[in-house]
């Protein structure tokens, strides 16, 4: 059984391939730092709300 990898004498898969994981990486990061933005916004509007006794 071969893949395109083995047949891919070019290396070119391997610069691919590196492509992938920086891009899912670097997606990766900024969804996680969007959650958290929102997560910020929402707690600081949570307490803006609750009277302070």
């Amino acid at each position: 059984m071969s893949t395109a990898a083995v047949m891919d004498s070019s290396g070119l898969w391997v610069v691919g391939a590196i492509l992938v994981a920086l891009g899912t990486t670097f997606g990766t990061a900024v969804m996680l730092g969007a959650a958290a933005a929102v997560e910020a916004i929402g707690n600081r509007q949570r307490t803006s709300v609750i009277p302070s006794e």
